[in-house]
């Protein structure tokens, strides 16, 4: 790495070319979201549609905030759908709710497992009532998740352009403590999942630890296949648990033919940059590397302000 890539935090100097995307967030009802590429839909009009879109009674909807361990859980639950421990084919972008258009979602064959990092109100909510859908939510530690989210947002030409990352205590600033935040506050984010469970106790909902997934992987995939009423044998959840480890899910992850979802509306070069720029999705994936980032200081102030925050909520935050 050279030098001056440690300065700019780590991100190849290929990564600082020019932005493919739109240059702003746009705030809908209050959630910033992000920079748009050319010719896709307004945000606007993307939630719109969403709320409108078809759903079938074994759909299954994965919700995470950014950084949660949405590619993992997504392929797990893929995986137990399929009764086998087989990486699936698609990747998990081709099923995100918020970034591929509903007629394409309308097309996947049955059954589907969406996943979206947006919050509850943005979805399609009175037909996943309705149809009672299950739905799956995955939480982890938010020093965690800011210090995975601060490092995508520097390799992101979509991200830096609307957030401070040139130091992490700008990006952590803006990240913990302000409305701003790409996709929201994450604060705001688990007391609407905690409100809709409480408003809507027939509608199943599996809140699961990403620390706790991490820890003990393989109990984990078997409370999970409980859940989601498949029978799956204890060595298919083993094998699971295995194929699913962050390094085996890196390498995989490489070789899936990535969806061409943007090459209708955007020219060959646009697309090459995107394609050169994308974002540091694996990084490390472990518990607790916030602590080679945070002063004690910091730790402390966000300790505080997430005891205050959180304090009636079910969500048991693991730091370590």
């Amino acid at each position: 790495m050279t030098d001056k890539e440690l300065q700019n935090g780590g991100v190849p100097d290929s990564k600082k070319e020019e932005n493919p995307f739109s240059t702003e967030s746009t705030a809908v009802e209050g959630i910033y979201l992000p920079p748009t590429f050319p010719g896709a839909p307004s945000w606007p009009d993307k939630i719109r549609d969403l709320r409108q879109m078809m759903l079938r009674d074994d759909d299954i909807i994965l919700l995470t905030y950014p950084k949660a361990g949405t590619h993992w859980l997504w392929e797990v639950i893929s995986m137990l759908r399929k009764g086998s421990a087989e990486h699936d084919a698609n990747t998990k972008v081709q099923l995100m709710m918020e970034f591929v258009q509903n007629h394409i979602l309308d097309d996947m064959p049955s059954p589907r497992t969406f996943n979206t990092h947006l919050p509850l109100s943005m979805l399609p909510v009175d037909k996943i009532k309705a149809r009672r859908l299950k739905l799956v939510h995955v939480y982890r530690n938010p020093k965690d998740t800011c210090v995975s989210m601060y490092h995508m947002a520097r390799s992101s030409p979509q991200m830096s352009s609307v957030v401070p990352c040139e130091t992490f205590g700008d990006f952590a600033e803006h990240y913990l403590f302000t409305d701003k935040q790409i996709f929201g506050s994450y604060v705001k984010y688990l007391k609407q999942m905690h409100a809709f469970q409480e408003q809507n106790p027939e509608v199943p909902t599996f809140n699961m630890s990403y620390e706790d997934v991490k820890k003990d992987p393989v109990g984990s995939v078997k409370k999970l296949a409980s859940f989601l009423s498949l029978s799956v044998s204890d060595e298919v959840c083993v094998q699971i648990a295995d194929e699913c480890s962050f390094d085996k899910m890196k390498a995989k992850e490489a070789e899936k033919e990535k969806p061409k979802l943007h090459s209708k509306t955007l020219d060959k070069e646009s697309l090459e940059r995107m394609e050169k720029n994308k974002p540091v999705i694996f990084r490390k994936g472990q518990i607790g590397d916030w602590k080679n980032y945070f002063t004690v200081a910091m730790s402390e102030r966000v300790d505080c302000f997430l005891e205050e925050q959180l304090k009636d909520l079910p969500f048991t935050l693991t730091f370590e």
